[in-house]
């Protein structure tokens, strides 16, 4: 699929989550406190990149179904994502003062605003998805379980863990389980609840391994950009591995995907296209004379 379709299919996803998302809450809202539903909406809108929920979407959808079934786990699996931010931007943990454009929430607000309104969209995710109207129960709860396997202890969360260790205790930690944990664990969660929501035939591990790689790619590009802009932070990647190994990691990673898009039994040209979105965004360095 061309750029410019990935884009507007990105930016529908976007439109569609956000709607829900807000409909959600505003349902609720006589039963929230003032302060923090205006801080939810702080840090839930305008919205990232949305890659999780249009991977959600695009496996749905190209697994032969109607992607509306799958809008609660995409927008639980936003909620999620919202959270991890706010928390990872908090003092004790990576101390940002901005995100996407502006003020971070714990410096909009406060901390104790910060560290609630994350809990909220965590606890909430859950919430979205038992009040799903399109899914069975059995399809609530195997979604349940995933979240709760790849976001929480032995996923993201115990990913941010090691990140933290790396960076106070200067522990020695293996950089590529901890992209396994704390960034792919989210892509594969997205894209197998997009499976799960289409109710057709899919091969669980080759989901995995394609969240893997994914991750892997979305990690290594943000390392490439981070570097070259000169941001200060946790461990990044091109400083130990120098450009040239990791754009061959990134190549490897992107090959296999093409090599599991090709063997699927679905057509994933949105699953696909998706994928080039996130490798091309480093090619003008690649490009470069000199890295």
């Amino acid at each position: 699929m061309m750029e410019n379709n990935i884009n507007s299919y990105i930016s529908s996803v976007k439109s569609r989550v956000d709607l829900y998302i807000e409909q959600y809450y505003a349902a609720a809202r006589k039963d929230i406190p003032e302060t923090l539903y205006e801080v939810i909406n702080y840090a839930v809108f305008p919205g990232g990149k949305m890659l999780r929920p249009a991977l959600v979407f695009g496996f749905c959808e190209e697994m032969g179904s109607d992607p509306q079934p799958s809008l609660p786990a995409a927008s639980a699996i936003e909620l999620i994502h919202t959270f991890s931010l706010i928390h990872d931007d908090l003092p004790c943990m990576d101390n940002d003062d901005y995100r996407r454009g502006r003020e971070t929430v714990h410096k909009k607000y406060s901390e104790a605003m910060a560290l609630l309104a994350g809990d909220a969209l965590l606890t909430d995710a859950f919430g979205i998805i038992a009040d799903a109207k399109n899914i069975s129960d059995t399809v609530k709860c195997r979604l349940v379980k995933l979240i709760s396997q790849y976001a929480g202890s032995s996923g993201m969360i115990g990913g941010q863990v090691l990140d933290i260790e790396s960076q106070i205790h200067s522990k020695k930690t293996d950089h590529y389980r901890l992209i396994r944990l704390k960034t792919a664990n989210m892509f594969i969660l997205s894209s197998l609840a997009g499976a799960i929501c289409s109710g057709k035939d899919f091969r669980e591990h080759d989901i995995i391994k394609f969240g893997e790689d994914f991750g892997l790619i979305f990690q290594l590009t943000d390392d490439i950009l981070d570097y070259r802009q000169d941001k200060k932070g946790s461990f990044n990647i091109v400083e130990t591995e120098g450009f040239a190994s990791v754009f061959r990691k990134i190549d490897e990673a992107y090959n296999r995907i093409m090599q599991f898009v090709s063997n699927s039994n679905y057509n994933l040209g949105i699953i696909s296209g998706i994928t080039d979105i996130v490798a091309r965004r480093v090619e003008n360095i690649r490009n470069a004379e000199e890295y």
